[in-house]
This record gives C-alpha cells, sequence and structure tokens, in this order.
C-alpha cells in the first residue's frame, strides 16, 4: 500500500451480468448507459497520486476509456485493482496481459454462480481464469457476495474455492 487513500471509481453504469442481486443491467436495456469521464478520472489520479485505486463499474471491460486508462496507470506507476465479472473472458485477458495487470479481484457467488448472475458459463470462465492467471497475477482476489440465494450454499461454495 502507498498510502492510507483509496480511491474507487464506478466508471460505467454498463454491465453484462444479469445478476438477480443487482438490477444495474438493466440500464443497458434502456440505452443510457453512461461512462465517467476520462479526464476527470485522470485528473483525480494526477491529484492523488499516491491513493490506491479501484476501477470497477458495472463492468469494467465494458469502460470505454478502458485502454486508455490502463495505459496511462502504467506510465505512471499508478497502483491499481481492476475489479471484473469475466463474463467477457477475451477481453479480460487482453487487458490483463495488455498492461501486465497485478491487482485483478473478480466477482463469483459460488456453486450457484450462473444462476445468480443469470450468464450461462459465467462460473467456467471464472475458474479457467483464476487456474489459468493465479501465477501470473501477484494479488489475484475472488469476491463472494453472500446474498440470500446462496445463503445456504455457503459450506459447498468455500468447498469450491478452497
Amino acid at each position: 500500500m502507498r498510502s492510507n487513500k483509496l480511491i474507487q471509481f464506478y466508471l460505467t453504469d454498463y454491465c453484462n451480468s444479469r445478476c438477480k442481486t443487482c438490477d444495474i443491467w438493466k440500464v443497458a436495456l434502456r440505452d443510457i448507459c453512461t461512462h465517467m469521464d476520462y479526464k476527470k478520472v485522470i485528473d483525480t489520479i494526477e491529484q492523488f497520486h499516491n491513493a490506491d485505486y479501484v476501477f470497477g463499474g458495472g463492468e469494467f471491460t465494458q469502460y470505454k476509456y478502458r485502454y486508455d486508462l490502463l495505459r496511462y496507470c502504467k506510465e505512471h506507476n499508478v497502483k491499481y485493482t481492476m475489479l471484473s465479472n469475466a463474463i467477457d473472458l477475451s477481453e479480460l485477458i487482453k487487458l490483463v496481459e495488455m498492461f501486465d495487470v497485478q491487482n485483478v479481484t473478480i466477482s463469483c457467488d459460488g456453486t450457484r454462480h450462473d444462476y445468480i448472475r443469470g450468464v450461462l458459463g459465467n462460473l467456467d470462465n471464472i475458474k479457467y481464469f483464476v487456474a489459468d492467471y493465479k501465477s501470473k497475477i501477484s494479488n489475484l482476489k475472488i469476491s463472494y457476495t453472500y446474498s440470500r440465494y446462496n445463503e445456504y450454499n455457503v459450506e459447498n461454495d468455500m468447498q469450491m474455492f478452497r
């Protein structure tokens, strides 16, 4: 950690998931998605250069300025964590490899993940990414969302994570 400042950017309200626990994805259905202005993001980073950042959304892989932002961070040695649901696995991998991303947090709801997230095959994407990148990324985390949809399955979920 560089400092005690952690700034989390909610960069877009576009999300490619269909979570039962969240309805932000319905914004995309209404065709009114927004993306945080790139210049405002950079201005904040320049003002608080020693802070740690979290880049999320909606879904970060859907943020239209993601390449510019990660390029800037790499060139200016900005410490950040990228949040993703791993639905767009090819885009996630491309970003991680292109910008040598070393802090990634993947959202996972356990063994019932696809049902809860409403996207079939998403749990397989997560398993693939974790298996393939756990030795390539210095700080790879799984963020477990505990909800009424998996509260009776926590033991099985924790077994899967082990």
